[in-house]
């Protein structure tokens, strides 16, 4: 977009990269490089618009794994508006979408939650590598006693 080429020159990459973070947090590595990329109008993302992305990177953002959050990591809710892959997206966010559909749809089948949650998300189909990162967040449920596995369905545990 144009605002952000404007905020860029007038305030420079730290300023960018803590907007782009504070309405996208918690974003992926790859996905934040894309994103500079195409504000800055620049072909491909290579080692010189990396380097200035993270010798940029505001003090306040915080780095875990692959991901940048805006301090706070409690409350994480998936975002839909946007063009990422899967494994793109922080577990939390994918449980919190887990956890949606299964609240909905008490009893729904595994596949046929990931299925809703890729089709929520502009995918056709689930990937072995989507599957994946899915089965990571559903875990983290079911260790966080919020949903409960029995013969492939999935249900809200009772509190």
């Amino acid at each position: 977009s144009n605002m952000g080429k404007k905020m860029y020159d007038q305030n420079g990459m730290e300023f960018l990269l803590a907007e782009i973070i504070k309405v996208e947090s918690p974003i992926h590595k790859d996905y934040l490089e894309k994103r500079v990329m195409k504000i800055l109008g620049y072909e491909k993302v290579d080692k010189k618009l990396k380097a200035e992305i993270e010798e940029n990177m505001p003090k306040r953002v915080l780095k875990l794994g692959d991901f940048y959050f805006n301090f706070r990591v409690s409350d994480i809710k998936l975002r839909l508006e946007s063009d990422r892959e899967v494994d793109e997206i922080y577990t939390d966010e994918l449980a919190d979408g887990i956890n949606t559909i299964v609240i909905r749809n008490n009893g729904i089948s595994i596949q046929g939650c990931y299925k809703t949650l890729v089709n929520m998300l502009g995918y056709d189909k689930v990937t072995a590598q989507s599957k994946k990162e899915l089965e990571k967040a559903l875990e983290h449920l079911t260790l966080d006693r919020k949903i409960e596995v029995k013969n492939d369905n999935l249900y809200v545990v009772k509190r």
